[in-house]
């Protein structure tokens, strides 16, 4: 088969030749009741040529084409390949990559129940989901966000999309918010670090990660050292913040404790 002679192939330069066609067509004659349905029929016809063109994407990424054309991404290629921002190729790649894995969300895309805009933010609230949880679960959640996507626009959905789990499966998100806490506290805790140097007259300079709740027991700590004297008898309006000398002074007064 040539290249030029696959049935999309065909379809789409029809298509061009369609619209060629009324290009120069004055719309003036249309009355109320046509030219809205006349938009309807357009906003279908480019909600069907976006699920399209992000399933030609998928096949150019298998083909490995923006790879052999020197690209280091799909979203690279597609920027210099249309002269499209960096921003909006990239987004237009990842609407193209998530439609590959989310049959319900394309076929609502070419039947125009989500626009483009709606698909990335649905992709990324079901890319966000536990990779361990019920594939069940993960197709009861698609079907949701894509049915909401009636009622709601991008930004009511990533709303959505951020509370998913609890509507699907309270015990599930319990347990996916304790491993992410799980998860933070490791990172806290490998990320700890003092590093510190004398300058040779008489000062040594240092700085220091702690985690979170470390961090706020030894502010807590200097802080009850730092205060002024007369802060509890002043009152909220007399309270002073500390100094950073008086706060260093602090530090040091705890260490030599």
């Amino acid at each position: 088969m040539a290249h030029h002679d696959h049935p999309v192939t065909r379809a789409i330069a029809a298509a061009r030749e369609t619209f060629a066609a009324v290009a120069e067509v004055p719309l003036w004659p249309m009355d109320a009741g046509q030219a809205p349905t006349a938009l309807e029929e357009l906003l279908k016809h480019e909600a069907q040529q976006a699920e399209l063109k992000s399933r030609l994407l998928a096949q150019l990424e298998a083909l490995d084409v923006p790879k052999q054309s020197g690209a280091t991404s799909t979203g690279n290629w597609l920027a210099v390949h249309t002269n499209l921002t960096r921003a909006s190729a990239f987004r237009t790649a990842r609407v193209a990559a998530g439609l590959e894995r989310y049959d319900k969300v394309r076929e609502a895309m070419a039947q125009r129940r989500v626009h483009a805009e709606q698909v990335e933010v649905i992709v990324r609230a079901l890319d966000d989901l536990p990779d361990d949880l019920d594939p069940n679960l993960v197709e009861e959640a698609e079907g949701h966000l894509v049915t909401e996507a009636r009622r709601f626009d991008a930004v009511g959905l990533k709303k959505l999309g951020r509370r998913l789990l609890e509507v699907l499966d309270q015990d599930a998100a319990d347990a996916h918010e304790a491993k992410l806490l799980e998860k933070e506290e490791r990172d806290a805790q490998a990320a700890m670090r003092l590093t510190m140097y004398d300058d040779g007259h008489g000062k040594v300079h240092g700085r220091f990660v702690l985690d979170s709740t470390t961090g706020a027991a030894l502010r807590k700590m200097i802080l009850a050292i730092a205060a002024p004297k007369h802060q509890a008898a002043s009152g909220p309006l007399g309270e002073r913040k500390p100094t950073a000398e008086r706060m260093g002074q602090a530090f040091g007064e705890l260490i030599n404790r």
